[in-house]
């Protein structure tokens, strides 16, 4: 099985406490780390909705830290780099990077 998220350090914002701890676990099942607190250690963001009003998105912006959707948890793939980008952005000035 890959592991496309495999060295990465992931933390997940917004949603209900249920979806978070799903994508949480999915975040580890893809090879990840599943991170609570923003540290400098952290790679990835899980935007889930509501995560744009956490109080951490401006340090999140200010570190241009990659922002994933939840899509790219859903479907991941190693194989081709082109999917592998998709629905990944950089947050820049408090808004996604397209």
């Amino acid at each position: 099985m890959d592991k496309p998220l495999a060295g990465r350090r992931v933390l997940v914002l917004g949603g209900v406490h249920v979806d978070a701890a799903a994508a949480r676990a999915r975040v580890v099942e893809l090879g990840g780390s599943a991170a609570v607190n923003l540290s400098a250690s952290l790679s990835d963001v899980v935007l889930l909705p509501g995560g744009e009003g956490d109080r951490r998105m401006k340090h999140i912006t200010a570190l241009e830290l990659l922002v994933r959707d939840l899509h790219r948890l859903a479907s991941p793939t190693t194989t081709d780099q082109n999917a592998a980008e998709l629905h990944t952005h950089r947050v820049r000035d408090g808004l996604l990077d397209e």
